[in-house]
């Protein structure tokens, strides 16, 4: 079924699903876009809630929409100009997915990371790509930080969204689902932390990162087992979140293969 017109109710949908955080979250509901996310779907096993196409795609984007069509009931083609106004980005790859949010998140985990604050979808994608590639199985964002499930960070983590549950929570939700004492939350900070060198590891650890200006929220510290700091030998007054978070996701994943 070819679609052209951009009042068509599937295409006004798509466009808000795009924009607006509030129907992503009341519906479950994320778009990925780009032939690489969908290769990413496809790799995990994860059947898109809705497919859409253009008219003008590569071959690689045909043969991609051929192994992903089957397996949802809702897949359709739009045309050239109309792929184009539904994309996130200025020059479309002519494939786009609807797919459903992860959800469940482990209870007990091993290791979860927790993004406090993070506000750069850049930063927030980076580190989700570490975290996936450290060993973690779950991650969490809370209130202040960038919408995980925004095009922004969906693109920037480069398929996690299909491998590990991210979900959004709270203080108190979190408290409830991870009881202290239950998991051992690391939480890093610029100054006054222990070095995480020579921390001895005590798993379940959920490694809390915080924001690029302020860093984690008070109420991250309160619920903290153990503050962490990056030693660092150069004159740099600080990192980004998505590196120091890298660096500390290494850290913990190191302890680990090695306890």
């Amino acid at each position: 079924m070819l679609i052209t017109s951009a009042s068509n109710p599937k295409v006004q949908r798509l466009q808000k699903l795009l924009r607006k955080k509030k129907l992503r979250q009341s519906e479950g509901l994320f778009v990925a876009e780009g032939i690489r996310l969908m290769e990413e779907a496809l790799k995990w096993g994860v059947k898109p809630v809705e497919l859409y196409w253009g008219e003008s795609l590569s071959e690689r984007g045909f043969e991609l929409v051929e192994s992903l069509s089957p397996k949802t009931d809702q897949a359709y083609q739009l045309s050239d100009a109309l792929i184009g106004k539904v994309a996130d980005t200025t020059s479309t790859q002519g494939v786009v997915g609807v797919f459903a949010m992860g959800f469940i998140m482990p209870v007990p985990p091993q290791f979860i990371l927790i993004a406090d604050q993070i506000r750069d979808p850049g930063n927030m994608g980076t580190l989700m790509r570490s975290a996936k590639a450290m060993g973690v199985e779950g991650i969490i964002t809370t209130p202040g930080t960038v919408d995980a499930y925004s095009p922004k960070v969906v693109r920037s983590a480069m398929g996690v969204h299909f491998a590990l549950p991210v979900i959004s929570m709270d203080w108190e939700q979190i408290n409830l689902m991870y009881p202290k004492g239950d998991v051992h939350f690391w939480t890093t900070v610029v100054e006054g932390g222990e070095s995480i060198l020579l921390q001895e590891p005590r798993f379940p650890i959920a490694l809390v990162v915080g924001g690029e200006a302020d860093g984690v929220s008070k109420l991250a510290l309160e619920r903290s087992d153990v503050n962490v700091t990056i030693p660092m030998v150069g004159k740099t007054e600080s990192l980004n979140a998505g590196v120091a978070g890298s660096l500390a996701l290494y850290e913990i994943m190191c302890k680990r293969l090695a306890s």
